[in-house]
Formats: structure tokens, C-alpha cells, sequence
């Protein structure tokens, strides 16, 4: 029988991004050159709540997409949701994201 090992991920990366009225995207050149590891992405929202899409067929908008409220995490795994993640604002005020960038 095979042994099958597990490997943790670990964290190489932090950013804080500002979602405010126009999309926004998580920055590329923090995992582009990894595309062939094991990802992920630990975020949490502050500030105010969002919408955001990681299927790549189009932009949230304001009404449109998955809601993310304030305080609330998100895990994203794979190099695909990560660069077609897309966020933006649902009110007037911006939300922040805090994202911390793990490899296996």
C-alpha cells in the first residue's frame, strides 16, 4: 500500500487590498510564479461589505455576485480562483482585505 503524506500549507505572502467602486483583483505577482504549487489564499474583510466572482465569465457588481460581509474569511485554493478572483464595493464605503498567501 502506498504511503500517502500530507504537507502543510505554509504562509509566504501578505497583502491589504482596498475594494472600493471600481473591480479589483488580487495582486498577480504574488502567485503567478507559483502557478504550479499548491495554493491558497486566507482573506478576511474589514470595513464594509462586498461581492466578489472567481468563475472568470464577468465582474460583480454592486447587486451582483457573492456576498461577503464584514468580518467574515474566505478561502480561496488553486491558482485559477486566485487570479480570476474579482471584488468590488456594495455601498459607499470601502472594504478592506487582509490576505495572507500560503504554498505547499
Amino acid at each position: 500500500m502506498a504511503q500517502v503524506e500530507f504537507k502543510p500549507f505554509i504562509p509566504y505572502d501578505y497583502e491589504s487590498l482596498t475594494v472600493g467602486s471600481a473591480v479589483v483583483s488580487l495582486t498577480s505577482s504574488k502567485f503567478a510564479s507559483l502557478a504550479s504549487l499548491s495554493l491558497r489564499a486566507f482573506i478576511t474583510l474589514e470595513s464594509a461589505p462586498i461581492r466578489f466572482r472567481i468563475d472568470g465569465a464577468g465582474n460583480p457588481t454592486a447587486t451582483e455576485g457573492h456576498l461577503l460581509e464584514t468580518n467574515q474569511n474566505l478561502m480561496l485554493e488553486g491558482y485559477e480562483c486566485l487570479n480570476q478572483f474579482r471584488a468590488i464595493r456594495t455601498t459607499g464605503v470601502d472594504g478592506i482585505l487582509k490576505i495572507t498567501y500560503e504554498k505547499q
